[in-house]
């Protein structure tokens, strides 16, 4: 039964979506950060990488907009502060790695009529 709904709500959505208007968009950015510290007496170098991808369909009045973002980040650890800011903080976990670590959140997703 479970499997019947699941394919109709599914059918439901690709029939009603087929008169929409879809845009897909993809950005990349990459900054290097470049931090002097006087108590260390050194200088922090950080990379960060994003990839976002935003999704809006719209049909009629009615429209749906989803933005995410995967973020690739080298240097001193800052990234586990960083948290999505949707209202269930929807994000992978972070996997570290060397002296970096990746990750992926929904940044904005919002519908409306």
């Amino acid at each position: 039964m479970l499997k019947i709904l699941k394919f109709l709500s599914l059918n439901i959505l690709l029939i009603t979506s087929i008169n929409a208007q879809i845009d897909i968009q993809v950005e990349n950015s990459n900054f290097i950060l470049s931090q002097p510290s006087i108590i260390y007496n050194k200088t922090d170098i950080y990379n960060y990488n994003r990839l976002r991808l935003r999704s809006d369909w719209k049909d009629n009045n009615f429209f749906t907009t989803a933005i995410g973002d995967v973020v690739n980040y080298i240097g001193v650890d800052y990234i586990s502060q960083i948290g999505a800011n949707t209202p269930f903080s929807t994000q992978t976990s972070i996997y570290s790695y060397d002296n970096g670590a990746i990750y992926s959140k929904l940044y904005r997703l919002y519908a409306g009529v």
